[in-house]
């Protein structure tokens, strides 16, 4: 199997799996800084030198205070939030002390946020997305709930039910772009049964739930345009349009568990400053080491590539802005290592030259009433934004939430939540192919 994608750099800071990954560009400097973390419990900060003799990636500070596994990890303006199976949900300023150099500088443990408001204890913090303006900050848990905080405040002021645990989060944009402020448009979270619900990141309500067929863990989302596409342990990834929230292909080819998804959109106003010749492309990593990458205009793979010894858990992108002609993808895997790898140079049977949008569906839909609530049909234009009660810019001076949370946290009380089911066996182990190890989520108990 050949690599079809150039690999640039192996990064190595970690002594365990690597299991997330964050992209940063910072445009009053120019610096690009990429973030890792895993079960060790570090979060590895690197930074790009574009110098002619390196062009390579450097390890710079590491971040701790988790005990357990980092799960998932975001960066918004200069603040990095991450949690973990510690059940702790963590803010880190990215902002650097005068007069240090960047080797020497100290960084504390981050800020906890409030506890007592957020997951049911015991059962970890698996994901985390926040918004552009940094005020806004969602996770999801074991527990099956994803809980809203208020950055401002430190404290969490909604949770949300979901079908089952909560393994990944998503912002689904109003406008077909990937601006990612999650307080005008909807948040989807992939859960431990393979459904995929939609919340009004607003309102705070789950108005629709996907289940797929064939999937019964959905461990992966990712968002390009108007479509969703989510990866699971049934080995395919489902796209499902936004629009109408109905599944409208599947893409199949994967020979074990799909373990991460990303995307580059047809255009340069995607959030990773890109775009590929050619229309989108979806890269899709598996247990394997695997990385596919998916014609979206024609819905085919045009090539697989060995990208790592073990399970692919993350897929990020990143450019410079006009800054450089550099074109990033970064992998991180179980087997403890991040990969960079070019993609401003790709061959020319990854590139092509047909089309470059997603075609529209061509069956008919059934429209959802929470959705179009004014039209009778179906309609392939995204709908409108609820209206704030306040303008954005005064939102962290009056913070005054126009939705009353269905959720109200009260202490006194023992708590609802079901206890944290028993592992699952990993068939893999008991046939001797279990490629994880220690990394693996499943029992090896038999």
């Amino acid at each position: 199997m050949t690599t079809l994608v150039p690999l640039i750099q192996t990064l190595s800071a970690h002594s365990k799996a690597v299991s997330t990954l964050a992209y940063r560009f910072d445009e009053a400097t120019g610096s690009a800084m990429l973030y890792s973390a895993g079960k060790d419990g570090v979060i590895q900060e690197w930074e790009f030198d574009p110098s002619q003799h390196k062009n390579t990636w450097t390890a710079q500070r590491s971040f701790t205070g988790h005990s357990r596994w980092v799960r998932s990890i975001a960066v918004s303006a200069e603040t990095l939030f991450s949690c973990s199976w510690d059940d702790t949900v963590r803010c880190f300023s990215l902002k650097r002390s005068s007069g240090q150099t960047r080797s020497s500088e100290d960084v504390d443990a981050g800020m906890i946020l409030d506890p007592a408001g957020g997951h049911e204890k015991g059962l970890g913090v698996n994901c985390i997305i926040a918004n552009e303006a940094g005020d806004r900050l969602y996770t999801g848990s074991d527990d099956g709930c994803v809980v809203v905080w208020d950055l401002v405040h430190g404290a969490a002021v909604d949770k949300w039910r979901a079908n089952a645990g909560v393994l990944s989060l998503v912002h689904i944009p109003m406008n077909n772009s990937l601006d990612t402020d999650a307080e005008e448009g909807y948040v989807a979270a992939a859960c431990a049964d393979g459904s995929v619900c939609l919340f009004d990141a607003l309102l705070g309500e789950q108005i629709e739930t996907l289940k797929p067929t064939l999937s019964n863990e959905a461990t992966g989302l990712c968002v390009i345009g108007s479509r969703i596409y989510s990866g699971g342990n049934d080995c395919l990834i489902h796209e499902m349009d936004s629009s109408t929230w109905l599944e409208t292909r599947t893409l199949r080819g994967h020979g074990s568990y799909v373990s991460s998804v990303a995307g580059v959109s047809g255009n340069s106003t995607s959030e990773c400053n890109f775009s590929l010749d050619g229309g989108p492309r979806l890269f899709s990593g598996d247990w394997n080491g695997n990385i596919k990458i998916w014609d979206l205009v024609h819905g085919t793979c045009l090539g697989t590539f060995k990208a790592h010894e073990k399970s692919v858990n993350a897929i990020c992108f990143g450019g410079r802005s006009g800054a450089g002609p550099e074109k990033f993808m970064f992998t991180a895997s179980s087997d403890g290592t991040v990969k960079v790898w070019d993609l401003a140079n790709l061959p020319q049977s990854l590139i092509g030259t047909a089309g470059t949008a997603i075609p529209e569906p061509q069956q008919s839909y059934v429209p959802n009433p929470l959705l179009h609530a004014s039209s009778s049909h179906y309609s392939a234009q995204p709908y409108q934004p609820y209206q704030q009660n306040y303008p954005p810019q005064n939102y962290q001076q009056n913070f005054q939430p126009s939705y009353q949370p269905s959720y109200q946290p009260n202490y006194q009380q023992q708590s609802n939540f079901r206890p944290r089911p028993p592992a699952q066996k990993c068939h893999f182990f008991a046939k001797g192919e279990c490629r994880n190890g220690s990394s693996c989520r499943f029992s090896h108990d038999l």
